[in-house]
């Protein structure tokens, strides 16, 4: 089930998506799933609920495996299935949220919840998560890592930038499980990044060089915009401490048993400018098209051209949009849309650039792709 963000949120909620249909995206169903979105698009003003993208039969036997993706809310998600086996890979969770003036205030403390977030995994099993991916630093979306890490992703290395490892060395359980990213490992529009492998070598991924868009955009205003160079003694006490530090995508691939890539997923968990939206200069082995893009919602009237120039350089058969709910209150439903978001500035440009072809799943939806 595709749903469309086509109302304000202070207007009406979106609509929830718990059990998206399954959606083909092998390269002979494309240009058929592409058709029959586009037929069944509607009028941005009102929140769709319906408009499953179907294929006749003798396209969908051209898919051979598929992968399920599960949101987790602002910009978690459980990637597993297909080429991976038994084994995940998972982006970093967030599910304690801070009210507004909570995160306003440096004084106010702020910890992981976890009940909270044992209960918000309560039906995904993820001893199979073999690696974290850290896009950046800020508490919303590395607050609750070491505790997922410690008591539910017990196996999982967590990749990041410097920052991420620093901001997380006193978390002695951690210390040898935390990779960090170096700079000559990041990929950007000039050079090509290191691939770390996952998931007993079925999987494998690249930092690619990303930003952050102001969190207050007639200001240029980033909250705790700064990098940690030092390891810290301690966790940070409140929400200000969590620092952005150096901001990653990253380009993931599942791979055959020859390692070739047969699917590949672009995960951005910050809205960032046009300057980056262009993938690292791939070698030809490595060149293929991308399956799935993962963009984030929340900022993206703050930089220009977002997530337009992404998704017209990236070509993706399918778009998910991230970060698209309100985390200032309760991670349970219902839930509401970012605050200050206009929802249908961004339906306007997704409908511009991919025309049905994107969801915004409700927390805890899994989305089947079939390649």
């Amino acid at each position: 089930m595709l749903v469309a963000i086509g109302c304000h949120p202070a207007l009406a909620p979106l609509s929830p998506t718990p059990t998206p249909a399954p959606v083909d995206i092998c390269d002979r169903a494309s240009a058929a799933s592409a058709a029959s979105a586009a037929s069944a698009a509607s009028d941005a003003s009102t929140v769709r609920t319906s408009g499953t993208v179907r294929t006749s039969g003798a396209v969908r036997d051209a898919c051979r495996d598929s992968i399920v993706i599960t949101y987790l809310g602002v910009s978690g998600f459980v990637i597993r299935g297909g080429a991976l086996g038994d084994s995940a890979l998972m982006t970093a969770p967030s599910f304690t949220h801070q009210r507004l003036l909570g995160v306003s205030l440096p004084f106010v403390p702020i910890e992981p919840d976890g009940p909270l977030i044992d209960r918000s995994l309560a039906g995904e099993k993820l001893d199979g998560v073999s690696a974290i991916l850290v896009g950046h630093s800020h508490y919303d979306h590395l607050l609750d890592v070491p505790y997922v890490a410690v008591h539910q992703a017990r196996s999982a290395v967590i990749y990041g930038s410097t920052t991420t490892a620093n901001i997380l060395a006193p978390v002695e359980a951690l210390r040898s499980r935390l990779q960090v990213i170096e700079a000559a490992d990041v990929g950007s529009t000039r050079r090509t990044g290191r691939w770390f492998t996952a998931a007993g070598g079925r999987a494998r991924f690249m930092a690619v060089e990303s930003d952050h868009a102001p969190n207050i955009g007639p200001l240029r205003y980033t909250y705790a915009n700064t990098v940690d160079d030092t390891p810290r003694s301690s966790l940070p006490r409140t929400t200000h401490g969590w620092h952005k530090g150096e901001v990653y995508a990253y380009l993931i691939d599942l791979l055959d048993a020859r390692g070739r890539p047969v699917f590949r997923i672009f995960y951005q968990d910050a809205a960032a400018g046009p300057e980056h939206a262009v993938l690292p200069p791939l070698p030809p082995a490595d060149r293929r098209a991308v399956d799935v893009a993962i963009i984030c919602a929340g900022n993206f009237g703050n930089v220009a051209d977002y997530p337009t120039a992404l998704l017209r350089n990236l070509t993706p058969k399918r778009v998910i949009v991230g970060h698209w709910e309100d985390f200032f209150r309760t991670s349970y439903p219902p839930f509401r849309g970012i605050s200050f978001t206009d929802t249908q500035k961004l339906s306007a440009r997704l409908r511009e650039t991919v025309g049905d072809r994107w969801v915004t799943p409700e927390p805890g939806a899994r989305m089947v792709f079939r390649y």
